[in-house]
């Protein structure tokens, strides 16, 4: 990854450990307290967030990897302006 580049990865989850999961109506943003101080397989020098949302009876997790540490307020920014498009059905 270069030191501008994003990785927004969304993996649907099993409906388990539903306590972790935020409750969420509108499309996910990424917050500076979602980020984490290490996630295995992502490098030190790269800023990770991780999270965990239920919406429409359905659960997820959403990865974002920033390929530097910290992320850049830019790129932070334009991460939200591309997960608030996206649209999740019920089924």
């Amino acid at each position: 990854m270069r030191k501008s580049s994003v990785l927004i990865v969304l993996l649907e989850s099993e409906g388990t450990g539903g306590a972790h999961f935020r409750r969420l109506s509108a499309p996910p943003q990424i917050r500076r307290s979602d980020f984490l101080a290490m996630f295995e397989g992502v490098p030190a020098s790269h800023a990770f967030a991780r999270v965990l949302f239920t919406t429409r009876r359905r659960y997820f997790q959403l990865w974002v990897q920033f390929g530097v540490r910290p992320a850049p307020v830019g790129l932070l920014r334009e991460a939200n302006r591309i997960l608030a498009t996206l649209q999740i059905s019920a089924s």
